[in-house]
């Protein structure tokens, strides 16, 4: 460079909350760069939220991550009807962990460790257990696992907008039996498989419109119509767990609105949803049983010291306390 002008010493490029990409000049004069990567830290928290307006934007209030709320209401789906058991008073505890750099940058969230749903008349505690092979699942701490034959609910943030039964017909204008249940929500909201199960078929299907079958079982499947597009990968054959996203809310065929239009098939023949028994899960017993138990008291005094580390660090005179 001339006399006077200043030279190139130093760029920094941050590409996101980990990378650093460092291009600088080194003592002879040369131009070179490398890529800067921070820590990343696993770190766990917990928080309690009671339920005002939303269980989800109550939890947001308490700082919960969005991925973490959304995983403990899928959680606990599988035993709690979210659009009709929900009320005010109702309190949501959550044990989780997500991953940060090591100078405090949020990078994703983890999972839930446990989750509580506190009701009047209801108490519903739900623990992470990992088997010995790599598996994982939710269980209450009497071995029984949070996982039922049919999700309650196979879409979030829906209202029921038609239950099963006699109604006027909307679109056909007289009296005619609804055969299913209808969700209203937003077009593209995801809507999950209500349970494991094979694709029976997965296109355009008349008066549903898009519309996807499961078979779970011999004598069970569930049905899901007026789906604005179907998931990646979902086609006739395709096998699902419960709570995979297979398509998203829409309106197509003999449809008003968007909403999603479930059934429940038993033996071919549609029935009420709410009245179906399905088999539950795998209940854990003996040395899976006992290890369980460890988890529980484990996770347990986590989420009494968390929840005793944030009512100190939200109490200024706590710290005085501590100081004197």
């Amino acid at each position: 460079p001339y006399e006077g002008e200043m030279a190139f010493s130093k760029l920094e490029f941050v590409s996101d909350p980990i990378r650093t990409i460092v291009v600088e000049r080194d003592e002879n004069g040369v131009i070179d760069s490398h890529l800067q990567e921070k820590e990343i830290i696993p770190q766990i928290f917990a928080a309690k939220a009671t339920v005002e307006n939303s269980l989800y934007g109550s939890a947001m209030k308490q700082g919960v991550p969005e991925a973490i709320i959304a995983q403990s209401i899928r959680i606990l789906s599988w035993s709690i009807d979210f659009q009709r058991e929900i009320r005010a008073g109702d309190s949501l505890e959550v044990l989780y962990n997500v991953y940060m750099t090591d100078d405090g940058d949020y990078v994703r969230s983890g999972e839930p460790y446990y989750v509580k749903l506190t009701q009047k008349d209801n108490e519903l505690a739900l623990y992470l257990h990992e088997f010995d092979d790599g598996r994982t699942g939710y269980f209450r701490a009497n071995g029984h696992s949070a996982k039922k034959g049919l999700l309650s609910t196979p879409v979030d943030g829906a209202r029921i907008s038609s239950g099963y039964g006699m109604r006027h017909h909307p679109v056909l204008g007289y009296n005619k039996m609804h055969k299913g249940v209808d969700f209203a929500a937003p077009t593209g909201t995801p809507i999950y498989a209500a349970g494991d199960g094979v694709i029976a078929r997965a296109n355009r299907f008349g008066a549903y419109g898009n519309y996807v079958k499961i078979r779970h079982n011999k004598n069970l499947d569930t049905a899901y119509a007026h789906l604005n597009g179907f998931a990646k990968g979902i086609r006739a054959g395709t096998r699902v767990k419960q709570g995979q996203v297979i398509g998203y809310v829409g309106t197509t065929g003999r449809s008003t609105g968007a909403h999603l239009h479930y059934e429940v098939l038993v033996n071919g023949s549609q029935a009420n949803p709410r009245s179906v028994k399905v088999p539950t899960g795998e209940v854990l017993k003996g040395s899976e049983l006992a290890s369980l138990k460890k988890t529980i008291n484990k996770y347990d005094r986590q989420f009494a010291s968390q929840m005793s580390s944030r009512k100190m660090a939200s109490n200024p005179q706590s710290k005085n306390t501590a100081n004197n």
